[in-house]
């Protein structure tokens, strides 16, 4: 079973964006200082917390209703305008600076919208528009942060125009939202008990992602949370490339191709994501090895030691995101549950628990302690996943 033409396009394209963001990082430590830095990483925490739970996930019933395509795609935007408000809220109660609020806030909007919008293009065969907008848009990223360098706030603005510019490419194939507030709510108490446990699950997620460097950010201060952002920007390179993209791909391939079976698509393609990940890793530590040559990076020589502990982690992450995607496509929402939430909690727990008594080594408490509730929670999804295949297709 093979991809077609369009996604391998799509592929390459989410390979060249993810490039752009590897340089955006690259010139973000070049023009900014380590506070600015920190402070955007912890805005982007925020911002692609939100993203997890961007339309409540309706978007994922789409993988076991996809005759309801439609009406998910406009009950996720109709959802979506209340969520603003509560990012506002909680960006706010962070940061206690408001012009960083309302930057947080309207690249949350743009970007949880954008994540609605992917799906629903791909599934109407607008790969080439969905590529095409991608490059665009991490472009203008880079271009912005470039041009806005001169102000503290330069990152968060120069992200926010790369996600307008996405989203303008994307909304002008989508279609009106339509529905009436009876309608959303009917709905929504229809699907009820998936969209709780998936959006439990996304929450579970958000922790294990972003609860380090928001808390390593509010307690040891943006400038030694920096370093872990960047860390984390560069290892999620492979977990956007491999992951989310396959993850995104599965979604419209299923719904444009009837005959396509998820299942035995997945069986076929978890040795080679396994393969791609470890030479994708590879290929960045010898990068790092070589950026941090630059005397001007000496600030960060702690990035490379902690990108090599956090190894363990990143595969943990990228290789459980076609599990769970996989388990989604059967309808294994508490499985998932247990597993995200677990995860997330557990790392929490740990970032806690390493800067309150491992004040000199808590980045290393972290990194192992991730490595560690990270591997636990893909081996229950391994388990998970053998149970499926021994089950008829």
């Amino acid at each position: 079973m093979k991809l077609s033409s369009s996604s391998l396009r799509f592929a390459q394209s989410t390979l060249l964006s993810q490039l752009l963001m590897v340089l955006s990082t690259i010139f973000s430590i070049l023009l900014y200082s380590p506070e600015a830095v920190g402070m955007y990483g912890a805005g982007l925490a925020i911002v692609y917390s939100a993203g997890y739970f961007a339309g409540l996930r309706i978007d994922a019933l789409m993988l076991s209703n996809p005759e309801m395509q439609e009406r998910f795609f406009q009950l996720s935007c109709w959802v979506q305008r209340y969520q603003s408000v509560f990012v506002f809220f909680i960006a706010y109660m962070y940061f206690r600076d408001i012009v960083m609020t309302v930057l947080v806030t309207a690249l949350s909007h743009f970007f949880s919208l954008t994540l609605l919008l992917i799906p629903y293009a791909l599934q109407h065969q607008q790969k080439k528009r969905v590529a095409t907008s991608r490059v665009q848009g991490s472009f203008l990223l880079i271009l912005g942060q470039l041009v806005c360098s001169f102000n503290f706030y330069g990152l968060v603005l120069g992200d926010l125009i790369g996600k307008i510019v996405h989203f303008i490419r994307l909304k002008k194939k989508s279609p009106p939202v339509t529905l009436t507030r009876q309608e959303a709510f009917s709905l929504l108490q229809r699907f009820k008990k998936p969209l709780f446990y998936m959006n439990v699950s996304s929450l579970g997620t958000a922790l294990s992602m972003y609860a380090p460097i928001l808390i390593l950010t509010l307690s040891v201060g943006p400038e030694k949370g920096a370093v872990f952002f960047l860390v984390q920007r560069i290892a999620g390179f492979t977990e956007q490339l491999i992951g989310y993209t396959s993850y995104q791909l599965v979604i419209s391939d299923t719904l444009e191709n009837t005959v396509l079976k998820p299942f035995v698509f997945y069986k076929k393609q978890v040795l080679n994501l396994v393969f791609y990940t470890l030479i994708l890793l590879v290929s960045t530590i010898i990068g790092l090895l070589f950026i941090l040559q630059f005397p001007i990076l000496r600030e960060w020589d702690r990035v490379l030691p902690l990108f090599l502990l956090y190894i363990p982690l990143c595969l943990g992450m990228t290789w459980s995101i076609p599990l769970r995607t996989l388990l989604m496509m059967k309808g294994q929402w508490t499985t998932i549950c247990r597993g995200e939430l677990g995860r997330g909690l557990a790392i929490s727990v740990i970032c806690i628990i390493a800067v309150v008594l491992f004040p000199m080594s808590y980045e290393q408490v972290i990194c192992l302690g991730g490595a560690l509730f990270t591997a636990c929670c893909l081996v229950y999804y391994i388990h998970q996943f053998i149970q499926l295949v021994g089950q008829p297709s």
